[in-house]
């Protein structure tokens, strides 16, 4: 049978203060583990990787890992969530069925804690990759090594890495580019053209 699912209501934020409350998430979408990364202002950060299960009934697979998602998240409506967008997969039905999971995530994030929508934001693949090695293609555990070797962070979850560089594109559109590098800047000015950093001033987070 898989995995037990209780549906469960996650709790909404009902006021939020934007210089105290303010986080970005990282979100790696996987019907087997998702990565996420949770990220303060100052650069501190919590990950986890959800795993998932085949399930008789999918769609519980589905909303099972969007509730963990979720809870693990908190995310309040002045939060900004950053999504690893699709990648072309060999196999047709998987990719269905990963889209169909982001969809609810990304639904859940949107009606239940109030995310709006344009503080959802993608980032390619080749992106995500491109930000951390400078090379668009290239194997998850380079990612790994190159995240260790520039800014000192250790993982062991590809997922989770992968969570963390999202978080620290969209770290350095809310803060100003602090990995001022020519490949860095580049992908966070693209990311930035499409999902401009306008719902709270920054005199509200930072004084």
């Amino acid at each position: 049978m898989g995995e037990v699912f209780s549906p469960r209501k996650m709790p909404k934020r009902e006021t939020v203060d934007p210089k105290q409350d303010f986080k970005i998430v990282g979100l790696d979408v996987s019907l087997t583990a998702s990565g996420i990364c949770v990220m303060e202002l100052n650069g501190n950060y919590r990950t986890t990787t959800i795993p998932s299960k085949p399930h008789q009934y999918e769609m519980l697979r589905y909303i099972s890992v969007k509730e963990r998602i979720l809870e693990f998240c908190n995310i309040g409506p002045n939060d900004i969530c950053v999504v690893e967008d699709y990648a072309f997969a060999k196999q047709q039905g998987k990719q269905l069925n990963l889209a169909e999971t982001c969809g609810i995530v990304k639904y859940g994030l949107h009606k239940e804690c109030g995310l709006p929508i344009r503080q959802l934001w993608k980032v390619a693949p080749s992106q995500l990759k491109k930000f951390a090695t400078g090379k668009g293609q290239c194997p998850k555990q380079l990612v790994i090594k190159e995240v260790l070797k520039h800014w000192g962070q250790d993982f062991d979850d590809d997922n989770e890495c992968d969570a963390w560089v999202l978080a620290r594109i969209a770290f350095n559109i809310v803060n100003g580019i602090q990995d001022t590098e020519a490949h860095r800047r580049e992908v966070v000015e693209a990311v930035s053209a499409k999902f401009p950093f306008e719902h709270i001033s920054r005199s509200k987070i930072t004084s």
